[in-house]
């Protein structure tokens, strides 16, 4: 049942840890700049869509990159086959 869950989380980790990076991007993004106003001196926000996709699609490939090498390390640790060399 172990090896069953860790299967399924090696390939949904990826996706998982992207959304969480995604969601700080954007949360960041919301409370530095709020549309009332009020940023910080010397802030600008971005201006138009491509820069605020742009900062999410940075922050979505950073976590998925993150967790796929995550992924691989827990695949090589507990479900790699045993080899004679290890």
């Amino acid at each position: 049942m172990t090896k069953l869950f860790l299967w399924i989380w090696i390939f949904i980790q990826p996706l998982v840890i992207s959304f969480m990076t995604g969601s700080v991007v954007m949360l960041i993004i919301r409370f530095a700049f709020p549309p009332e106003g009020g940023a910080p001196e010397g802030f600008a926000p971005p201006d138009n869509i491509y820069e605020i996709l742009a900062l999410l699609g940075g922050g979505l490939l950073f976590g998925l990159v993150a967790g796929v090498i995550m992924s691989q390390r827990i695949y090589r640790k507990h479900l790699a086959p045993k080899t004679l060399e290890d």
